[in-house]
C-alpha cells in the first residue's frame, strides 16, 4: 500500500508516531516531507530507537547545573543502561561526548520542574541505527547533515547525522585479528589472557593506540634485537603495562575531535600519561620514552576506537643503558616484585621541578628555579608546556668563574630564563642545525635566543651571536650532555608533566643577558631600551624588590621596554622595615605555606606604581598628589624638603627618594627607603608601619671579646616582648666563634662560604635579612650518628661533583630566609628554601624557655640567643639543642 507523502505514511505508523511529530513540527522538514514529487530514499527510525536516543540524552536521579561542574572531564551514566557518555568543562564551555557524536551546551540551566534542562547543539548518539553493534564513524558528520542550518525542501535528509562507515569490527581483538598489518600487535595481546580479555570485551568504551608492524620492526631495530629475543626476554607484567600505556580508559576519542595543539590524557597505566599533539600535519602521540605518528585513525571495534601508529609507546625505559643491550633474560628489566611502579631510569616526573629535584645531576638547578618568576610557576604545574635546557651540576658549578661576577639573586633568575622556551616542548630529534629558539624574561626583545648547531652528530645550544663582527662570549656554546643518537638517550626528552627537559654540559647565556650584566666586555643596554626589571637586577639595594617583582602579576609589564610608568621602588632596609611591623608574615613567596602571600605583595607594589606617566624627580613639587596603582585609586602625597623628595601615603608612613631617576625605557625608576601602603591595606593586614623604630645596639666592642653564648647568658626568652639580647654581634661567624660548643655549625658556615657557588647563593638570602638557629656540638654528633654520613661526605660532594644540593639540603633548614624572625613574636616559621629544603616548626613557649615542634613531633629546645647586626636592620641568632632537618630531604637519600 502506498501513500501520497512521506509524511502520510509517517501519520499512519503508530510505531513511527515520534519520527512524524519531530518532522512535522519542523516546517521545512514538514513542508518536503508533504511533497508528493520528490524523490529520495528515506531510513525512518521506530519509536523504540529513538526513545532509546532520548533516554541517552538523560541522567536520571540528578539535577546537574552548569556552573556545579568542576572543571575537567568525568563521565556519567544515561537512563539508557550501560550507555555512557563524558561531560567536559573548561573555560571554552560544557562539551558532552557521546559514544558516536559530540554537542555543546549553547543554552545552560533551563528549568522544567524540578529537572535542569541544558540546550544542545547536536544530538548525542549511543549507536548506528539499525544495527547495535554497528561499526562507529570514521569521519565527522558533514555540514548537509547537520540539524542547522535546516536542508532545502527539495532535499530531504536522513535523520542519522552520521555518514555512512566503512565495515567495522566486533572487537578489538577482531580488528587486529583481520589486519595483517597488526599481527605482531595481535599474537602479543593474545597470548596474554588479561589482555585478550579486555581487547574481547565488544562494551569496552576506550581508546586504543595499536603499533603496527612496520612500527614493531624499527622499535625491534633501534634496540638491537627480535621479536623472539623480546618475547623471551620482556617479562609478563612489562608487556602488560606496555598494552595499559597504549590505552586511554573510558574514552572512544576521534581524530576530529582532538582540538589543535597539545592535550594529555590518563592511560590504563596509573601515572603514565601520553600526550597528544594536532596540526595541521596530522595527530602524534608523545609518550614519557619515545613518540609515534597516527598513520590510520578512527578504526573501531565494538565501542573502542583504534588508532594505528608507526612505533611503540614507551611509559619508562626497558633496557638500560649504555646500548646495545647484551642478550640474555638482563636485556629488559623487570619491574619489581611487590609495588606498583614500573622499572624505570628516569620516572615520569609529575612536574619539572620534581623531575630536577630527583636527578642529583640537576638538584642545583632545581634550587634556583623557584626564584625565576613564572618559570619557577610552570615547571611546579603539570599542565605546562615548555622545553627547559638544564645546565648539569658541572655546567653550574663553572658558570660562576666565567661569568666572573658571582650569582646575583637577579643573574639567577634571569639566567634561568635564558634556558626556557615557552609554549612548546621541543624533542631533541626536532632541534634542527641553525634553529633560533626564543628564551628569556620577554622572548620578543632583541638578542633573547639560543641557536642550534650540529656538527658531527654533536648538537650545541649556542646562548651568544658569534658572527665574524662580534664575538661576545667566545666558545661553541652549551652542547647536550649526551647525544641522543647514542647509548645514553635518556638524557634528553625527560618529560616532567607535559614539558620537556634536555641537559646541557654548560649554561648558556642569551645576548641580552650578557649585555645586562656587562659580561665579557659586551656593550651595556642604553636606558632606553631596557626594561625597569633589566635596570633592577644589576643593583644590589633593591634585590628583594626584584625577586617579588619576578613572582608577581607585574612581571610582564616591568620586562617590557615599552611600559609607560613611574615606579617607587622599596630598598632593602623598606622591606626590612615591613618584616619587623608584620612578624607573623611569611613573605616568602615561592613558599605554598606561606598561603596568599603573592597577592599580599601585589598589593603592596601596586601602591608604587604611577601607571601611564614616566615622571622625573625635578617634576615633583610639595603638596603633589598622584593616584598610583592600576586603576589610580591608592592617593598618595609628595613633599620635597632640604632638596630630597619623599612620598607619603594617609597612613602616616613617608618614605624619602634615596635614589632618583634611573630610567628604563619608557619607564622612570625611584628608589625609596619605606613601604608606602594605606590605611585600608594596614587594617587589612594588621599593620603599623608608623611605630618609631627602636634604635639600634650597641656593636660589640673588640676588646673584650663577646661574652660566651652560654644558657645562663641574659636571653630574650626570658620575655616575650624583648626583641633583643645583651650579645649583639657584626656577622653570623663572630657569632658563631664566640661559643666554643658551636664549633661544627661554624665550620659549616665557613665551608658554605668558602665555596664559590654556596657562597652567592647563600649571602643573596642573607642580605634579605634572615634568622640562623646553630646546634650545639652535641647535636651534629647525634646527627651525623643517625645520618650515617659526617660534614667531610658533604664537603666532598660539593668539591669533587660540584653537587650543592646536599649541604645546602642540611644548611638550609636552619636558616630563616627572606626577613629576619624574632621567634618572640610569632606562632611558627617556615625555614629553609622550599624549592629545596625547608622545614615548618610551631614556636611553643615553656616555663620561660622556647622551643620549635616539627611537623613530625620532634620537640627542639632553644638555648640561648642573640642580634647579628646588618645595615638593613637585625638578624637573630639562636642556639638549639637538635639539628633541625627538612621536612623532605630526597636528595640526602644517596648518603642513608
Amino acid at each position: 500500500m502506498g501513500y501520497d507523502t512521506v509524511l502520510d505514511l509517517l501519520a499512519s505508523r503508530p510505531d513511527l508516531s515520534l519520527a512524524y511529530m519531530s518532522i512535522k513540527n519542523n516546517p521545512m522538514l514538514a513542508a518536503a516531507a508533504s511533497d508528493p514529487n520528490a524523490v529520495a530514499t528515506f531510513f525512518c527510525p521506530t519509536n523504540a530507537k529513538l526513545a532509546q536516543v532520548f533516554m541517552y540524552h538523560t541522567i536520571p536521579g540528578e539535577a546537574v547545573y552548569s556552573y556545579n561542574l568542576l572543571g575537567g572531564t568525568f563521565e556519567t551514566a544515561t537512563a539508557l543502561p550501560g550507555y555512557n557518555f563524558t561531560i567536559t568543562s573548561d573555560d571554552l564551555g560544557v562539551r558532552l561526548k557521546a559514544i558516536f557524536t559530540a554537542a555543546t551546551v549553547t543554552e545552560p540551566d533551563l528549568m522544567g520542574g524540578r529537572t535542569v534542562v541544558h540546550v544542545i547543539d547536536y544530538p548525542l548518539i549511543p549507536f548506528p541505527f539499525g544495527n547495535m553493534t554497528a561499526p562507529m564513524p570514521t569521519t565527522p558528520p558533514s555540514p548537509e547533515l547537520s540539524p542547522s542550518p535546516e536542508p532545502s525542501p527539495e532535499e530531504f535528509p536522513s535523520p542519522s547525522p552520521e555518514p555512512s562507515p566503512p565495515a567495522g569490527y566486533a572487537t578489538v581483538l577482531d580488528l587486529l585479528a583481520a589486519r595483517p598489518d597488526l599481527s605482531i600487535a595481535y599474537s602479543l595481546i593474545a597470548s596474554i589472557p588479561e589482555l585478550a580479555g579486555a581487547a574481547s570485551d565488544p562494551t569496552r568504551v576506550a581508546t586504543f593506540f595499536a603499533p603496527n608492524n612496520a612500527g614493531v620492526a624499527k622499535f625491534l631495530t633501534d634496540k638491537n634485537t627480535t621479536l623472539e629475543q623480546l618475547q623471551e626476554d620482556l617479562s609478563l607484567l612489562v608487556l602488560t603495562q606496555l598494552f595499559m600505556y597504549h590505552t586511554i580508559p573510558l574514552e572512544s576519542i576521534k581524530s576530529y575531535d582532538l582540538p589543535n595543539g597539545l592535550i594529555e590524557k590518563a592511560t590504563a597505566l596509573p601515572d603514565y600519561n601520553l600526550t597528544i599533539s594536532t596540526d595541521a600535519l596530522g595527530v602524534m602521540i608523545w609518550a614519557i620514552k619515545s613518540k609515534a605518528a597516527v598513520v590510520e585513525p578512527d578504526l573501531t571495534g565494538g565501542r573502542t576506537t583504534v588508532h594505528i601508529i608507526d612505533y611503540i609507546l614507551l611509559p619508562y625505559a626497558i633496557t638500560p643503558d649504555p646500548a646495545p643491550p647484551p642478550a640474555g633474560p638482563d636485556f629488559f628489566a623487570s619491574p619489581p616484585i611487590s609495588g606498583d611502579q614500573p622499572p624505570n631510569d628516569h620516572p615520569l616526573a609529575p612536574t619539572v621541578k620534581d623531575l630536577l629535584q630527583d636527578d642529583v645531576n640537576t638538584a642545583a638547578i632545581a634550587s634556583l628555579i623557584g626564584m625565576a618568576g613564572p618559570l619557577g610557576r610552570e615547571a611546579s604545574d603539570k599542565d605546562a608546556v615548555f622545553t627547559f635546557f638544564a645546565p648539569d651540576s658541572v655546567a653550574y658549578a663553572s658558570a660562576y668563574v666565567e661569568w666572573e661576577v658571582g650569582m646575583r639573586t637577579g643573574m639567577y633568575s634571569m639566567a634561568m630564563m635564558d634556558l626556557w622556551h615557552q609554549g612548546r616542548a621541543i624533542m631533541a630529534d626536532d632541534l634542527k642545525n641553525g634553529d633560533t629558539i626564543s628564551v628569556g624574561m620577554n622572548p620578543s626583545l632583541p638578542g633573547s635566543t639560543l641557536t642550534v648547531t650540529i656538527l658531527e652528530g654533536d648538537v650545541f645550544i649556542n646562548g651568544l651571536l658569534t658572527a665574524a663582527t662580534v664575538s661576545l662570549l667566545p666558545g661553541p656554546g652549551a652542547g647536550l650532555a649526551r647525544a641522543w643518537h647514542g647509548p645514553d638517550i635518556t638524557e634528553v626528552n625527560l618529560m616532567g608533566g607535559k614539558a620537556v627537559v634536555h641537559i646541557l654540559d654548560k649554561w648558556p647565556l642569551t645576548e641580552r643577558t650578557t649585555r645586562v650584566f656587562g659580561l665579557q666586555g659586551a656593550t651595556p643596554l642604553a636606558d632606553a631600551d631596557r626594561s625597569v626589571m633589566e635596570a633592577l637586577v644589576v643593583d644590589a639595594d633593591v634585590v628583594v624588590t626584584t625577586y617579588y617583582l619576578f613572582l608577581s602579576s607585574f612581571f610582564a609589564a616591568v620586562t617590557d621596554p615599552a611600559w609607560k610608568g613611574t615606579i617607587f621602588v622599596p630598598n632593602q632596609l623598606a622591606w626590612q622595615r615591613l618584616a619587623n611591623a608584620a612578624p607573623d608574615l611569611n613573605l616568602n613567596m615561592s613558599d605554598p605555606k606561606a598561603g596568599n602571600v603573592t597577592k599580599f605583595i601585589d598589593e603592596i607594589l601596586e601602591q608604587h606604581v604611577l601607571m601611564g606617566s614616566a615622571v622625573p624627580s625635578s617634576a615633583i613639587t610639595s603638596g603633589m598628589s598622584a593616584g598610583l596603582g592600576l586603576d589610580g585609586s591608592y592617593s598618595h602625597t609628595f613633599s620635597v624638603m632640604n632638596g630630597k623628595v619623599y612620598l607619603s601615603s594617609a597612613q602616616g608612613t613617608q618614605a624619602e627618594v634615596v635614589k632618583a631617576d634611573m630610567m628604563a625605557g619608557a619607564a622612570m625608576i625611584h628608589v625609596v627607603d619605606r613601604i608606602v601602603i594605606t590605611d585600608a591595606f594596614a587594617t587589612k593586614y594588621m599593620l603599623n608601619m608608623t611605630v618609631p623604630e627602636a634604635p639600634p645596639a650597641s656593636m660589640p666592642s673588640p676588646s673584650p671579646p663577646p661574652p660566651p653564648m652560654e644558657t645562663s647568658m641574659p636571653s630574650p626568652m626570658q620575655s616575650p616582648s624583648a626583641p633583643t639580647s645583651n650579645a649583639t654581634y657584626d656577622s653570623l661567624d663572630a657569632a658563631l666563634s664566640a661559643n666554643p660548643d658551636l664549633t661544627t655549625s661554624r665550620d659549616l658556615e665557613r665551608l658554605l662560604m668558602k665555596n664559590v657557588q654556596t657562597s652567592t647563593m647563600l649571602q643573596g638570602y642573607l642580605d634579605m635579612g634572615y634568622s640562623f638557629f646553630a646546634p650545639t656540638d652535641s647535636a651534629w654528633i647525634s646527627y651525623w650518628d643517625a645520618q650515617e654520613f659526617t660534614l667531610s661526605d658533604l664537603e666532598a660532594k660539593l668539591t669533587d661533583e660540584f653537587d650543592t644540593a646536599p649541604i645546602l639540603s642540611v644548611a638550609y633548614p636552619l636558616f630563616v630566609l627572606m626577613g629576619a624572625k624574632d621567634i618572640t613574636k610569632i606562632s611558627q616559621v617556615t625555614t629553609g628554601d622550599i624549592a629545596l629544603a625547608s622545614t615548618l616548626l610551631a614556636v611553643g613557649k615553656t616555663d620561660g624557655m622556647y622551643s620549635l615542634t616539627t611537623d613530625k613531633g620532634l620537640v627542639i629546645d632553644v638555648l640561648s640567643s642573640a642580634v647579628i647586626k646588618s645595615p638593613g636592620g637585625n638578624n637573630y641568632f639562636y642556639v638549639v639543642d637538635r639539628v633541625i632537618e627538612c621536612d623532605d630531604c630526597t636528595v640526602l637519600s644517596p648518603f642513608r
